[in-house]
């Protein structure tokens, strides 16, 4: 509130697609939907990638967007 009081809006980042970082954090809902990640071509699995043919994967990343938006952001940029 200070922010807006003060005339600077307040956007929020989130990158849809990654799911952990190089440290190998994982989500609670990655731990419980590995089926989730994706796999390229060669079967390989990427484990940091969800696949939004998931309704459930789709379902987890829209909480989390309608939780920063609940929070009043100006703006929210969603990257890949």
């Amino acid at each position: 509130d200070d922010a807006r009081q003060r005339g600077i809006e307040i956007w929020a980042w989130y990158t849809v697609c990654e799911e952990d970082n190089a440290g190998g954090f994982h989500s609670r809902f990655s731990a419980d939907n590995p089926h989730c990640y994706r796999v390229d071509l060669n079967g390989k699995v990427h484990s940091g990638l969800l696949e939004f043919c998931y309704p459930e994967a789709c379902e987890y990343r829209l909480e989390i967007v309608r939780e920063l938006v609940d929070y009043g952001v100006n703006g929210l940029l969603l990257k890949l």
